[in-house]
């Protein structure tokens, strides 16, 4: 495979991506936005909560199945359709596990009544991610797909839950939402499959239940470990600090997770490529690639977050909200450190180096652990979010020192040119601050800035591709 053919499919595939996820994160913020005016900081904390302590226990139902399903059929190892089936059925034993482990928790660990309904009805939504095909879609490089289910999904549930959502009192019917969006947007990737591409699959070998579980239990547990990191400070906040507190943490954390789905896309776009093809020169250059754009999009995004986000927490949420300002300074920091990590730690999902990634997410996990206990009695939430930027920065060092072990690669110079690009735009940033165009203002300055010495320099990146993984 030619490498610009590669990158032309790549980029394919991210823009099918990207323009879903946008559609359906635009969605999604819009729906965040409406929640959290109409039901106040302390109702939006349950459901903060309730979300939290739900993507703890989804890794159970899923525990890596369609990352492996789909870097097994991306590499034409096994059959698609006896694949479809495997992953259906198994996902079918572990999510009865999962529901029932769930409900156990809100019975036996949660003393409020309402926040106990809530997870009654978000236990409806473990059974969609029963028949989402997504991993099918990303195996044949059909992004489109993947992209509508989601752009649908996030207007099905904004226009629901602007039925269903008045005030306050109705807390316990978002879920409820969640689970109709989520079943109806499945529709046509199903009647897709079903009708039209199921028959056009070659036979293949199958791969059997015990196969896929044993090889997805590592990123499964790995899963878990991301899970912790990702989730446990706002279910420490949950016991430790007050509902409201949650409700600040999850408006904060709502805006850096829409930021950091794009570091998701890229490796979801780029994993199909970096498994199918060997470690050949092609290989090592789409490698390259993705490392420098999942470099300068963290120092892109971090940068002009930090500018902007006492304001942009006012313009989404309201003064209300306020006191999540500075948790939210912290998180957008965070994103730089989440690029960086993605970039190094990921690729070792698709050279199967699943233990290694296990162990890199599990240092992540401890440390995250550790410091949102010590952190969260007497910071609150800026000790959560500042617990989240250390387990980052544990999970970076740890990828970069056990991948130069496996793949040869060297980064100094990207490093010192995205620093040196990133040290002008915030220079510049900082000059808007002082002549008063307020945090917007100063981060446009810094995106613009960043952007014009990326074309600036773009040869030198250029270069890099080829540069930076060696044979």
């Amino acid at each position: 495979m030619k490498v610009k053919n590669a990158n032309g499919k790549i980029l394919g595939n991210f823009v099918s991506l990207l323009s879903g996820e946008i559609i359906a994160k635009a969605f999604g913020f819009l729906t965040t936005i409406y929640l959290a005016r109409t039901l106040g900081p302390e109702a939006f904390g349950i459901l903060g909560f309730v979300w939290a302590v739900y993507g703890f226990f989804s890794f159970i139902s899923n525990p890596g199945l369609d990352m492996i399903a789909t870097r097994e059929l991306a590499a034409g190892q096994v059959g698609a359709t006896q694949t479809v089936r495997t992953v259906v059925s198994l996902k079918t034993l572990l999510t009865a596990g999962a529901l029932a482990l769930f409900i156990l928790f809100a019975q036996v660990f949660v003393e409020d009544s309402t926040t106990t309904k809530v997870m009654m009805l978000q236990s409806l939504n473990f059974l969609v991610g029963i028949i989402t095909l997504d991993f099918l879609y990303h195996a044949l490089q059909q992004m489109k797909h993947v992209a509508f289910r989601r752009a649908l999904f996030g207007f099905l549930y904004l226009v629901l839950v602007l039925w269903l959502v008045s005030d306050r009192v109705d807390v316990a019917l978002v879920p409820l939402a969640m689970f109709g969006a989520g079943m109806i947007s499945l529709g046509p990737q199903a009647l897709l499959y079903i009708g039209k591409l199921r028959f056009r699959f070659p036979s293949g070998p199958a791969l059997s239940r015990a196969t896929l579980l044993r090889t997805a239990l590592p990123l499964g547990a790995s899963s878990f470990m991301l899970v912790i990191y990702g989730m446990i400070d706002t279910i420490l906040l949950g016991f430790m600090r007050t509902q409201g507190e949650v409700g600040l943490y999850t408006a904060a954390v709502k805006i850096a997770l829409l930021v950091g789905v794009i570091p998701s896309l890229l490796h979801q776009t780029f994993f199909p490529s970096l498994s199918a093809v060997s470690r050949n020169k092609e290989w090592r250059e789409v490698l390259g690639l993705y490392i420098i754009v999942l470099t300068l999009g963290g120092f892109a995004m971090g940068g002009t977050g930090l500018f902007a986000a006492r304001e942009v927490m006012t313009i989404i949420y309201g003064a209300r909200y306020l006191g999540g300002v500075m948790a939210l300074q912290i998180l957008f920091f965070n994103i730089i450190i989440k690029f960086l990590a993605v970039a190094f730690a990921n690729p070792m999902i698709a050279l199967k180096m699943e233990k290694q990634y296990l162990f890199i997410v599990t240092s992540g996990a401890v440390v995250n652990i550790i410091f949102n206990i010590l952190l969260i009695p007497s910071f609150g939430i800026e000790g959560a979010a500042a617990a989240t930027v250390l387990s980052e920065i544990a999970v970076l060092i740890n990828a970069l020192f056990i991948l130069k072990k496996h793949v040869q690669f060297r980064v100094g110079k990207l490093i010192l040119l995205s620093l040196l690009q990133t040290a002008a735009s915030f220079a510049g940033g900082e000059v808007g601050v002082a002549l008063g165009v307020g945090g917007i203002g100063s981060g446009l300055i810094f995106m613009s800035i960043f952007l014009i010495l990326f074309l600036f320099f773009r040869q030198n990146y250029r270069e890099l591709v080829s540069e930076i993984v060696r044979p």
